[in-house]
């Protein structure tokens, strides 16, 4: 359906621009353009609440599982574990690979779509200029390769400091009362305050990663949007291409923007997803008692 929006598009400009506008025109090209969303828009609903229900399925299974494999371990997995790092499992970690496995694959799956459709209706109305809008691909495929491996690695420090923040919380609420009858609430608060700022540091790691990332993923898309527009506007000048294919080539080219954009947000969440899947099958791959 998102496809047949810039063929109708196409298919209004030429025919309006070869022949006088009749009333029946006016009316048809934007009824099918709006008919195409409202179809688009009902098959995005279906398809992204079954994806989401999945994931969110997925994510009851796993806690279940988790849940019931703790209470099988032995007595001494729970001295070497600390209470809040497995609250910490059972809380973010699953969160994460529930964004992973929702949000991440609706990402993934969609931009895979788009670009497999939209790829040889680009080729069929210009080869050349298809291939010039294609330059963004390598700049980007090589920083997301660079930016990978470094962005599992922060969020998997992320994720296991926070499990030692979630234990020193715990720690301190369960044994309060005697904190305050040895009048030690100044050393705890400040060692919370040392903890929460080097959460705070990690997470920046984060943050300047992706803050990189996203930037120049958006620098390489508008590049090749510039050369598509500068040649693409020579070939309508000189007869090559009507006005309507050149808009029509331009919102094929737009609607892969945000696949090859998403790129970034995928590896974000699979970096992320996978860290905090791999601390779950640690807990799971324990041996019961």
């Amino acid at each position: 359906m998102h496809l047949l929006i810039p063929w109708f598009t196409r298919l209004a400009i030429d025919n309006l621009s070869r022949e006088p506008s009749r009333r029946w025109d006016l009316l048809l090209f934007p009824g099918l353009i709006a008919l195409a969303a409202a179809g688009q828009g009902v098959f995005r609903y279906f398809w992204r609440t079954n994806v989401f229900g999945f994931s969110r399925h997925i994510e009851w299974d796993l806690r279940n599982q988790l849940f019931a494999h703790l209470q099988r371990l032995p007595l001494a997995y729970f001295q070497r574990m600390k209470t809040g790092d497995l609250m910490s499992r059972l809380t973010n970690d699953l969160a994460s690979v529930r964004e992973m496995l929702g949000i991440g694959a609706v990402a993934a799956l969609d931009g895979a779509v788009l670009i497999l459709a939209a790829l040889p209706l680009m080729l069929d109305i210009d080869p050349w200029l298809t291939l010039w809008s294609l330059l963004a691909l390598p700049g980007i495929t090589a920083l997301v390769l660079g930016f990978g491996n470094r962005m599992h690695r922060a969020y998997r420090d992320v994720q296991q400091f926070l499990g030692k923040l979630s234990n020193f919380v715990q720690e301190s609420l369960a044994g309060i009362r005697v904190i305050q009858a040895h009048g030690q609430e100044a050393t705890r608060q400040a060692r919370f305050e040392q903890l929460s700022a080097e959460y705070m540091r990690k997470n920046l790691v984060t943050a300047r990663l992706s803050g990189v990332l996203w930037p120049l993923m958006a620098v390489f898309s508008g590049l090749a949007a510039a050369v598509v527009l500068w040649l693409g506007g020579q070939r309508v000048l000189v007869g090559t291409l009507t006005i309507g294919q050149f808009v029509q080539f331009n919102g094929y080219l737009a609607m892969l923007t945000w696949p090859v954009m998403a790129i970034g947000y995928v590896v974000n969440l699979y970096q992320r997803g996978s860290a905090a899947l791999a601390r779950l099958v640690e807990v799971l791959e324990t041996p019961p008692a």
